[in-house]
This record gives C-alpha cells, structure tokens and sequence, in this order.
C-alpha cells in the first residue's frame, strides 16, 4: 500500500471515532479517470468514492470527512439538503483540525 493511502486510512479511522461511527462504507479512492461525476467526492448507497488524484492531502481528508458525514447523516434520518450540506462542511473542517492537532507531524 502506498504512504498516501496509509495516510489515509489512518484519516478515516480517526474521522470514524470523532464522529461516533459504529460502520463504514466501502470508500473507494480513485482516479481522474474513474471520476465519473466530475466531483471531489460522492456518496452512492453504502459506497463512497473519492478522488485523490492532483489534490493536497488536506483537501483529500476533507473531503472523506465531508462524505463519511453524509453517510451518517443517511443512517440518521436527517433531510434538507443545504442543512446536510452546512452540517457535512462543519464537521469536516472540526475533523481536520483535531487531526492536525493530533498528528502535526503529518
């Protein structure tokens, strides 16, 4: 495995306990090619699929947050897609500063 995706999965195990998962989705990181929604990020059921390529690594770990949120979100019942999106954008950047506070280092 890469140390950019060790990087990364060190990230979601670290987004999944702040914010209290009990599972994950299956998180595919992939490539401009396979970007087939043009997006940085997206959600399809129990799957998440983000792009790392030609991005900085906080953008990256940010955007994993953002979408590992709507996942929860998903589970909880929670509606209203600008109160899902301001939620999602939130807890994303208080993720990336704890992470940061956590692993300087990194």
């Amino acid at each position: 495995m890469s140390p950019q995706l060790n990087f990364l999965n060190l990230f979601v195990k670290f987004a999944e306990k702040e914010m209290g998962l009990t599972s994950l989705p299956k998180i595919h990181f992939v490539g401009n090619k396979e970007n087939k929604y043009n997006a940085f990020g997206h959600s399809i059921g129990n799957e998440i699929h983000v792009r790392i390529t030609d991005r900085h690594p906080g953008d990256i770990m940010r955007t994993i947050a953002h979408e590992l949120l709507h996942f929860k979100q998903n589970g909880s019942g929670k509606t209203g897609k600008q109160f899902r999106e301001d939620e999602a954008n939130a807890v994303a950047g208080r993720i990336m500063r704890k992470f940061n506070t956590t692993y300087p280092s990194l």
